[in-house]
C-alpha cells in the first residue's frame, strides 16, 4: 500500500523523503514515482511514498581487514 503525504507550506522533497524512510536512497525513486512534482513543494502536493523492501547497506571490507 502506497502512503499519499500531503505537502505543507515551505516542505521539500528530499526532507519529505527522509522523513518517511529515515535515509535518503528511495529519493530517486520517489521522485520517479512523483515526476510532477517540483524538488520545493507547494501546499496540498500530493507526494506518494512507495512501500519499497528496505535492502541492508553491505559494507565490504578490505582484502587485508
Amino acid at each position: 500500500m502506497m502512503k499519499i503525504y500531503k505537502a505543507k507550506d515551505e516542505d521539500r522533497l528530499d526532507k519529505v523523503v527522509f522523513s518517511h524512510y529515515g535515509h535518503l536512497r528511495f529519493f530517486e525513486k520517489v521522485l520517479e514515482t512523483n515526476s510532477n512534482l517540483e524538488a520545493i513543494l507547494k501546499v496540498g502536493d500530493e507526494v506518494k511514498l512507495p512501500n519499497f523492501k528496505d535492502e541492508p547497506i553491505i559494507k565490504e571490507n578490505a582484502l587485508w581487514d
